[in-house]
């Protein structure tokens, strides 16, 4: 009897690539229970009972190795995972998320890790191709050191007739997720370690971690072009951080699904007051979105504390620098800018950011949480800005 398709192609593999889900702990080979198991489509207890066209754990792993042997080792080379190498390849599935499984991809001794992001979900497919674009373009300028290197995109075959879109990436090593969660009956910020324990921030890691997001949500920030990075959240592992000592940490963006101008093209070149109205409807939606989260990434949705507010101004105010020196602009702008918010009341940034606010679902939870707390969340940013 002639061996199955879905055997020879695994069989086609073996002798260059081993497979595991979260940890080298748990191989997994065709045979396995889980290898022809539908994929879920993320952690969110109301989407992961659905599963993603059926796309199997095994279906998964093969893709990814025929990105790899096919596609990777051919058109890079110079990648320490394309060189010939003793021992197999390791692809370790580590996440199950909305948009993308990321597979970080271990190529032997002596050489760094990359990452897989596998677009299985339909959001994850809409948004690749862009996503790649997003972070290739930023991590050559403004965003660079920021955001991960971003090498190759390109298509994995998982089934006959059936592909998988990916791309090929920088892993960040030591970098972890954190969130927001209830510790001792507390809400507190917490990291996410590898061995699923949970790791408090001190306040002064949080306040550090706030700065940083907003310095590079600030630095992406085109204020000529009014392109920026819209659709970021907490809750989907967004920003990680690199622990270190008190606030000796690292900050960094690993995802930009939406880079786009806040408004339409404009008819004519921007203008001082056209770049510095930008600038503080960016400044006003950026310091509300980066105040919320999910509890543990998936339960209720919450919000960081209103005192984190003058971390946040700090980093934004250092990336709109950042971002000015990109573009050539003299950074006497910043001075400026910060004149110019001060002069808007207290109602002027409530009108603003209520509109911003609109663009949620009436009644959706994370709308109605944001508008309780507008008031005091616009105080506390104009007592930051006014210092």
């Amino acid at each position: 009897m002639a061996p199955s398709s879905q055997t020879g192609c695994r069989d086609s593999f073996a002798r260059h690539f081993d497979f595991f889900l979260e940890t080298a702990s748990l191989p997994v080979k065709a045979g396995d229970a889980i290898w022809a198991h539908p994929l879920p489509c993320g952690p969110d207890p109301a989407t992961a009972g659905d599963r993603t066209r059926s796309v199997t754990y095994g279906q998964l792993f093969r893709a990814v190795a025929d990105f790899l042997k096919n596609t990777v080792f051919r058109h890079k080379p110079e990648l320490p995972a394309a060189r010939p190498q003793a021992d197999p390849v390791r692809i370790l599935l580590v996440k199950h998320g909305a948009f993308y499984h990321p597979c970080r991809i271990e190529a032997g001794p002596g050489s760094r890790p990359l990452v897989v992001n596998v677009a299985v979900s339909q959001p994850g497919r809409n948004t690749i191709d862009s996503e790649f674009k997003s972070l290739a373009r930023l991590g050559k300028t403004r965003a660079a050191g920021f955001v991960p290197q971003v090498y190759l995109l390109g298509r994995g075959r998982c089934s006959e007739g059936h592909e998988l879109p990916m791309f090929l990436g920088q892993w960040l090593d030591g970098f972890r997720e954190f969130h927001l969660g209830i510790h001792n009956g507390r809400q507190e910020a917490m990291v996410w370690n590898p061995d699923g324990s949970r790791q408090v921030l001190a306040t002064i890691q949080v306040r550090e971690i706030m700065r940083q997001a907003a310095f590079i949500l600030a630095a992406c920030y085109d204020p000529i072009s009014m392109e920026a990075v819209s659709g970021f959240h907490h809750a989907a592992g967004d920003f990680v951080v690199r622990p270190g000592r008190g606030d000796c940490l690292q900050v960094r963006l690993i995802s930009i699904r939406d880079y786009r101008p806040l408004a339409g093209p404009p008819d004519q070149e921007a203008d001082l007051q056209t770049i510095l109205d930008g600038l503080l409807v960016q400044m006003l939606k950026t310091s509300l979105q980066l105040r919320l989260d999910r509890l543990d990434g998936v339960g209720g949705y919450a919000l960081y504390p209103s005192r984190l507010l003058d971390a946040f101004w700090e980093g934004f105010a250092e990336g709109v620098a950042w971002s000015l020196k990109d573009l050539g602009i003299p950074a006497e702008l910043t001075s400026v800018m910060a004149d110019y918010f001060r002069n808007h009341s207290l109602d002027d940034w409530m009108e603003i950011s209520g509109r911003w606010l609109q663009k949620f679902p009436a009644g959706s939870p994370e709308r109605r949480l944001l508008e309780t707390d507008l008031e005091n969340h616009m105080t506390c940013l104009r007592n930051a800005v006014s210092r």
